[in-house]
């Protein structure tokens, strides 16, 4: 199953996709792709179409109806499945390179992203970033619009899993155990940390928060951001710095979703658990029998279900009826000021009287407004205007002479 905003698209081992209504479950269209005896990668979508690879086809569909708008033979053999961005779609091959075909000019031959290793995850698109990771330890970066390579950060360690995301930031975890912070643009490295276990589930960012689940460690919740608030002046030691292991909870599993007060998660024995956000506390726990495939949905608080006979579930916290969005859309807060010397560095001076500008032009026609005076000075022994309406009084001369090159005007 995967979830591309208000749809869910669900395909069977037969290669049929399905694509539901989030929210009602209503079946939009049904679509039987490619051939029954070829294996089907996972779907990837985008607002407008959808794209699935069958065998060494790729073919993509029209998101309103299911029709298909192309298909095409791809040049190498795919590691997983595709990811769209607004005009491309982008699949993993096998030797490493990802391959960039015009979903609007189906004729143009694709154009390839290098890179070391074996693409075997499905590559991550959102906005105009492509990410994607290689078994070889490395982890890409691409700009989508226009298409042109960003960056690539060597971690040394396999990393099978998709990266966490929320703008600007994304987090990657590796099998070495370790999870970084890296800006989608620059590629810089923000901070590193250690959970202990290797890291094979796809990291989830709510908020401010980082949940990364591990084969026999639980489930950590680690601080992505650090708070906007500058701390008060002494008490910079109490407030956590980014990249800080909040709180851990052994007892539960994958995460699935989060609401705004709880985590949903599965633990090592199948059961769905409720854990407490604040603190990664137990509150219930229940059991799914046939439940075998789940959803990790980081984008809203809904948690989605399937058997393997075909039935598909949606839950949600009671009282919350309509989607809680985990995912801002724009840019980062400033981080907080962590340390009295970092606070003195990042102060900004503030502007002196001279270097105030006058008011410029107009910028709707009108004639350029003149410069206001500057408020009178209420004490009048310097020379200033008489805020009580006296006369004004002029400045006595000085006494002493002026030098010689004091003249600059020729008076």
């Amino acid at each position: 199953m995967t979830l591309q905003g208000d749809t869910l698209y669900v395909q069977t081992r037969r290669g049929t996709i399905s694509a539901l209504d989030s929210e009602s479950g209503q079946v939009r269209w049904s679509r039987q792709i490619g051939s029954p005896s070829l294996v089907t990668s996972a779907v990837g979508a985008n607002d407008k179409f959808a794209a699935v690879i069958n065998g060494m086809t790729l073919y993509v569909l029209s998101r309103e109806d299911g029709k298909i708008a192309f298909e095409r033979k791809m040049r190498n053999v795919a590691g997983a499945g595709p990811a769209l961005s607004a005009t491309h779609v982008f699949t993993p091959t096998t030797n490493g390179s990802i391959e960039a075909y015009d979903i609007f000019d189906a004729k143009q031959p694709p154009q390839l992203y290098n890179s070391t290793g074996r693409a075997m995850t499905q590559p991550f698109a959102a906005g105009i970033t492509l990410a994607w990771t290689t078994d070889g330890g490395l982890f890409y970066a691409a700009q989508t619009e226009p298409l042109a390579p960003r960056f690539r950060v060597e971690t040394y360690e396999a990393i099978l899993v998709g990266p966490g995301y929320q703008p600007p930031y994304l987090y990657v975890g590796s099998l070495g155990g370790h999870v970084m912070k890296v800006h989608e643009v620059s590629g810089n490295i923000l901070w590193k940390v250690a959970v202990g276990e290797p890291v094979d589930v796809r990291p989830m960012v709510l908020e401010d928060r980082l949940y990364v689940s591990s084969r026999r460690g639980g489930l950590r919740c680690i601080l992505a951001e650090a708070q906007v608030d500058v701390p008060k002046p002494g008490a910079e030691e109490d407030v956590p710095r980014e990249g800080t292991i909040m709180w851990q909870a052994p007892q539960a599993g994958r995460l699935l979703a989060g609401s705004e007060k709880h985590l949903f998660c599965l633990d090592e024995l199948g059961r769905f658990s409720i854990l407490r956000r604040a603190d990664g506390g137990f509150v219930d726990s229940m059991t799914l029998p046939g439940q075998q495939l789940i959803v990790q949905n980081d984008i809203t608080d809904r948690i989605y279900f399937a058997t393997a006979g075909g039935t598909v579930q949606c839950l949600r916290e009671v009282g919350i009826d309509k989607p809680l969005n985990h995912r801002r859309t724009a840019a980062a807060p400033k981080p907080a000021i962590q340390g009295a010397k970092q606070k003195e560095a990042d102060q900004e001076p503030a502007a002196k009287p001279e270097e105030k500008q006058d008011v410029g032009d107009d910028l709707f026609g009108g004639e350029k407004a003149a410069p206001k005076k500057l408020a009178p000075k209420a004490d009048d022994a310097f020379g200033g205007e008489d805020v009580f309406g006296g006369e004004e009084k002029k400045p006595a001369p000085k006494k002493e002479p002026m030098p010689d090159d004091a003249d600059a005007f020729g008076n």
